[in-house]
């Protein structure tokens, strides 16, 4: 799952980089004197709310990141605290262990002393018996030693009247000693054992959470160097969202200026002169693909086919002549009153900058420059303040 989380991460990092840089390529695409349009002011403005928005998605998976870099951080704490207390267990595993095994040794070589002296006492014990039978019955004498064993002995020595109670007293405690002695070692031996056994399963434990803590603090540090990517990539948002609120405020000072050059003119409703020889309008003013068409589209004499002449709608003076990437050769005439004229996707601009041109006059050929679809010449209509207002060409022009 955390896998699975940084690779959606980088991906995001990936996205934003993609659009930062195309953001801002068109940006420095309008960055010309006279290549702007109302059009291109609002797609600069959606591509700055686009980086702003990229910032707060951004921002939201930096504090998710951050959590869970925390929450790690934690498990990893917690980590270490069972890393020591299996360290400290298996100290105590080892010197108990180490303990029982000098018990066990110091019980062997107890054992061993015992089962010497109980040895010794009971050849001692046969001497004894030999000696005083050698007066009496051979046949007692020869079944007390036949006998097999200590055990063996002593039941044969119930029938024997004489024996010392004294030598079946040291016999029964020599052999009472071996037994507790043999029955400690095994107990011993038996908790050694156990120990052991534990210690092997701490062992495995540790091995355990190591390699947890190992996997988590490479965990962290992936998190920590995606975390240092976002914060770049944070910075060069806020500096390109300031860079490009400050080229939406430098368009719209332009706008403004060329909206105020115009000239005080009889332009009017019903007054343009029709732009182009062709009258096949092939897109209206209006609603069209999730948003408004700010013009109408008249398509050319022969479809498809460059070259038609384009005509000044109204006498006036030329305020922009020159290449944007959605306009294509684009020029705009300021007729004054605040009306100005736009015509785009032109294959040749036949005017400049400055230029005071007649109403009818040939100002341009008709192409399909820019973001356009098929050969045709975009007219538009726009009318005062300082934020232009995109009108219906059809009210202006002459029938």
């Amino acid at each position: 799952m955390k896998k699975q989380t940084g690779i959606k991460i980088l991906a995001i990092i990936m996205c934003l980089f993609v659009i930062v840089s195309y953001s801002f390529m068109y940006l420095d695409n309008m960055s010309s004197v006279y290549a702007v349009t109302e059009s291109d002011l609002q797609d600069a403005k959606d591509k700055a709310d686009k980086l702003k928005k990229k910032q707060e998605e951004l921002k939201k998976d930096m504090e998710k990141l951050k959590s869970e870099y925390q929450n790690t951080d934690d498990y990893l704490r917690k980590l270490d605290d069972r890393l020591v207390a299996f360290e400290k267990e298996l100290s105590e595993l080892n010197l108990r262990i180490g303990e029982l095994s000098d018990e066990i040794k110091k019980a062997e070589e107890e054992l061993k002393e015992a089962e010497a002296e109980a040895a010794s006492q009971y050849e001692s014990m046969k001497l004894r018996i030999q000696f005083m039978y050698e007066q009496g019955s051979e046949s007692y004498l020869e079944l007390l030693l036949s006998a097999e064993s200590m055990g063996d002995m002593l039941n044969k020595a119930e029938y024997i009247s004489k024996i010392s109670s004294y030598d079946r007293k040291m016999l029964t405690e020599y052999q009472n000693t071996v037994t507790f002695i043999a029955d400690t070692k095994s107990k011993l031996e038996s908790d050694y054992t156990e120990l052991e056994d534990k210690k092997i399963d701490v062992e495995a434990n540790k091995a355990t959470f190591t390699a947890l803590q190992e996997e988590k603090k490479k965990e962290m540090q992936r998190m920590s160097a995606t975390l240092a990517d976002m914060n770049a990539l944070n910075g060069q948002l806020e500096g390109q969202i300031n860079d490009a609120d400050i080229d939406i405020k430098t368009i719209e000072e332009q706008l403004k200026r060329e909206e105020e050059s115009g000239e005080q003119s009889s332009a009017g409703e019903g007054t343009f002169y029709w732009p182009t020889k062709s009258r096949n309008v092939t897109s209206e003013f209006g609603p069209r693909w999730g948003r408004n068409h700010n013009g109408i589209d008249i398509g050319a004499v022969t479809p498809g086919v460059w070259g038609d002449p384009i005509y000044a709608a109204e006498s006036g003076t030329v305020i922009t002549s020159g290449w944007s990437n959605s306009a294509g050769n684009w020029i705009r005439i300021s007729h004054g009153n605040g009306i100005i004229s736009v015509y785009m996707h032109c294959s040749q601009r036949l005017v400049s900058v400055g230029d005071r041109v007649e109403r009818g006059q040939k100002i341009a050929t008709m192409g399909d420059t820019g973001n356009s679809q098929g050969v045709h010449l975009h007219f538009e209509v726009r009318t005062g303040g300082t934020a232009y207002t995109a009108v219906n060409p059809r009210k202006y022009i002459t029938q």
